[in-house]
């Protein structure tokens, strides 16, 4: 009888872990098909409402060939940026530089119904939506990779053409402006970083291949 009572205990002990374990797997599929919805609204709102206004930022940008050549000059400098403040900035613009860049975007644009617009007003507001949707996606609301293909380029094309504005209003190392969006971008950086060294390799590696099957077919000439 006691053998009897200890299998039904064991047996009662494995449905309550099983059921807590069925409990969990859904919830935690419910909370990624939560993170996946979520990534895809936003990624909705980025198309409807900001993509346009990002691509604006980048071709006045771009439009202006001094402006042009000061964000290429720098590009590469950019891509490898921690701190997003004032004292990395000096570091890698001159005073020249940021003299010319914030006289650039204190300029007026044509915005469709809204008339004339200082670009710097603009790209504050693309700024400040992106800073919305960085909170979403560094709080695990939103599942950043579920979108990463298809926002990550403009996200790459616009951190040059506003770096230089957002580092040099962050004077302060701890309260900063736009630290949900420059953490993404640095995020987003290391994941492209990865992918292209993956690539490599996976190039280098079908180039040795190919070279040792060239090899291996080559047939040598018979000798007479």
């Amino acid at each position: 009888m006691e053998n009897v009572n200890l299998i039904l205990a064991i047996l009662s002990n494995l449905a309550i872990v099983s059921s807590a374990a069925f409990a969990v797997i859904q919830y935690l599929k419910q909370r990624r098909l939560t993170r996946v919805s979520n990534a895809i609204e936003i990624a909705k709102h980025f198309a409807n409402e900001m993509v346009d206004l990002c691509g604006l930022v980048v071709a006045v940008m771009y439009g202006d060939s001094e402006i042009k050549n000061i964000i290429e000059k720098h590009k590469g400098e950019i891509e490898n940026v921690t701190l997003f403040n004032k004292i990395e900035c000096k570091r890698i613009f001159s005073d020249r530089e940021m003299e010319k860049y914030n006289a650039f975007i204190d300029r007026a644009i044509i915005i469709g119904e809204k008339g004339n617009v200082k670009l710097g007003n603009v790209m504050q507001d693309v700024l400040n939506q992106l800073e919305h949707c960085g909170i979403s996606f560094n709080s695990g609301i939103a599942d950043e990779m579920a979108v990463y293909q298809s926002l990550h380029q403009t996200i790459f094309l616009l951190m040059p053409c506003t770096y230089p504005w957002i580092a040099s209003i962050n004077d302060s190392v701890i309260d900063k402006y736009y630290t949900n969006f420059c953490s993404l971008y640095v995020r987003w950086n290391r994941i492209k970083k990865k992918a292209i060294k993956k690539s490599e390799k996976a190039k280098r590696r079908a180039e040795k291949y190919n070279s040792q099957y060239n090899k291996i077919g080559q047939i040598k000439p018979t000798k007479v």
